[in-house]
């Protein structure tokens, strides 16, 4: 369900790391380049326990390895293929108090962006071209960062239900987070809730309890995409699954709802055809993935459909809808009409599991903007979209 409880008061409290701390791989086309910092003193190693910023950087060459073809697909962001050839390796790690850990977070990536082309964020698995690189990069440079721009959310499914897990907090001083026992149709809620909480954690501060509110967000970036979300995270000590690397876990129980998933403002695409549109950037993060869909809904999508899709073409759509209490269940629907309000009309193609009054095949009505994602059935059987699919 969407809301979940705490099932006993007993539950020992999160605990956070003791410091700020992360490493990234650069990975070089020829011999890495030099790596310049300043203002952190250069160790050999990092301490337990870092009180004062340092750094230590080692010359691996290959002997550090390089991700397969299989990691890139699945974990790379932007044209990483030439990671396959990549001639030279170097790994920087740092480590401090967790006061000014995301400045501190630029001011490694933009020193690693000097040093080399393609780079692997080791706390999470991701890995980046440059462009990429650098566009996470500045998200932390922000006077209000947004932290969640080099993490990975990465699910596996359970007995249970899916287990939702936000790797890469630890660079700026919080817990990673985990989600389990999430029901089928609730796995995009609770990944909003989930990367929603660890930006309040990282405003707020670590707390067993957490007024979880969008429209209260510092970071721009993270309010855009949090689709309206209101309600409370409680969070308790968690304990790792076999497979978890992490210094700290916390487990989160979300209870609230949202009120809709404003677009963001897309450039114009006046006089260009669907099939001739750029497609969007790869996305890093699933706040990228929500926001590349909804800027190719509110843009090419739009018109194509206005102007009429091919013969056996179709669009998809996946939407909220309210269950019983203040829960949420996410729906595919096919659309039939868009209106001239920003409405959709659509069939619903899923079968909802809690929402009573609806039945497969109805009628229903939503609006744009608090659509999540889409998917565009070619005339010849291909598929565009599900830009959030990789990160649930």
């Amino acid at each position: 369900m969407l809301a979940m409880l705490l099932t006993t008061a007993q539950a020992a409290p999160p605990v956070a790391p003791e410091d700020a701390r992360g490493s990234i791989a650069i990975y070089c086309a020829t011999a890495c380049g030099s790596l310049s910092i300043d203002g952190l003193a250069v160790r050999d190693r990092l301490p337990i326990l870092s009180k004062t910023p340092a750094v230590a950087v080692e010359h691996w060459g290959l002997e550090f390895g390089l991700p397969d073809a299989e990691h890139l697909q699945s974990w790379g962001s932007g044209d990483v293929n030439g990671v396959l050839e990549a001639a030279d390796v170097m790994v920087v790690s740092w480590s401090g108090p967790t006061a000014g850990a995301a400045a501190r977070v630029a001011q490694v990536g933009q020193a690693a962006l000097a040093a080399g082309q393609w780079f692997e964020d080791l706390d999470s698995g991701m890995v980046y071209d440059s462009a990429q690189f650098a566009a996470a990069i500045e998200r932390y440079a922000q006077p209000a960062p947004d932290i969640t721009a080099l993490t990975l959310l990465e699910g596996a499914q359970a007995d249970d239900g899916l287990r939702l897990v936000m790797h890469g907090l630890g660079k700026v001083g919080l817990p990673d987070l985990v989600m389990t026992d999430i029901q089928a149709g609730d796995e995009n809620g609770m990944a909003i809730a989930l990367s929603t909480t660890a930006q309040t954690l990282y405003e707020q501060g670590l707390s067993r309890q957490l007024s979880v509110q969008a429209d209260q967000l510092a970071s721009p970036t993270v309010r855009s995409t949090a689709c309206g979300i209101q309600g409370t995270s409680t969070l308790q000590k968690a304990r790792p699954a076999p497979d978890d690397i992490v210094a700290s876990l916390a487990d989160v129980r979300f209870s609230g709802g949202f009120s809709g998933c404003a677009p963001p403002a897309a450039p114009s695409t006046a006089d260009a055809p669907v099939a001739a549109a750029a497609p969007p950037p790869e996305p890093a993060t699933l706040q990228e993935a929500r926001a590349a869909a909804m800027a190719q809904l509110t843009g090419p999508l739009q018109e194509a459909f206005t102007v009429g899709l091919p013969d056996g073409a179709a669009l998809m759509v996946k939407a909220p809808f309210r269950g019983p209490g203040r829960s949420v269940e996410w729906l595919w629907l096919r659309v039939e009409q868009w209106r001239p309000d920003g409405s959709l009309i659509g069939v619903l193609l899923s079968q909802p599991g809690r929402v009573e009054s609806l039945d497969k095949g109805d009628e229903v009505a939503v609006e744009l903007a608090a659509v999540f994602d889409y998917v565009l059935v070619n005339a010849d059987g291909s598929r565009e979209g599900n830009t959030t699919g990789r990160f649930l």
